[in-house]
């Protein structure tokens, strides 16, 4: 009898702490989203998301600079001598130039502007200094894909995007 007064005990207080009560349409959804299939789509969604972000910027325009010293030396006969003897046949070394360069690329045409804003004459005189500007452009007119390797790079990832996400979103669509 004090058996059966304490099963009934534990199993009154037992009842009263019952969380709460899911419907099975609850208890479905929540383990779908949470099960592991769901954790591997979302997780090749977001790879093939971070592949094609990569890949757009690859074929994006980039923006460099350069900035350097540069000098030229000269030979009173223009040949390449031994370093002992260029001290010995005088030649002469013009000073430092300051020299800048930026340029602009993108995936099928660049730009680049280059200047030496002092360029002394060779060899120095006083008058014969001379600053320097130089633009080149160039272009691909074509290469066998419309937009160049770095496009079709894009289309491909783009569909390889849509490829993984479909299946993370059919496996929503089953909840």
């Amino acid at each position: 009898m004090i058996l059966l007064a304490a099963l009934a005990l534990t199993l009154s207080v037992a009842a009263q702490n019952t969380g709460a009560v899911m419907t099975l349409q609850q208890v479905i959804d929540t383990a779908l989203a949470n099960g592991d299939d769901s954790k591997v789509l979302q997780g090749n969604l977001d790879v093939a998301r971070a592949q094609h972000a990569l890949n757009v910027s690859k074929n994006s325009f980039t923006l460099g600079g350069s900035a350097g010293l540069g000098q030229t030396q000269t030979f009173p006969d223009n040949s390449t001598l031994l370093p002992a003897l260029k001290a010995a046949t005088g030649a002469s070394t013009t000073p430092l130039v300051p020299q800048a360069a930026v340029s602009l690329v993108g995936p099928l045409t660049s730009v680049s502007l280059s200047s030496t804003p002092y360029a002394p004459a060779s060899p120095p005189t006083t008058q014969d200094a001379t600053s320097l500007v130089s633009v080149t452009v160039s272009q691909t007119i074509w290469n066998g894909y419309w937009g160049g390797p770095t496009q079709a790079t894009v289309d491909k990832s783009i569909l390889a995007r849509q490829g993984t996400e479909l299946p993370a979103e059919s496996g929503r669509s089953m909840r």
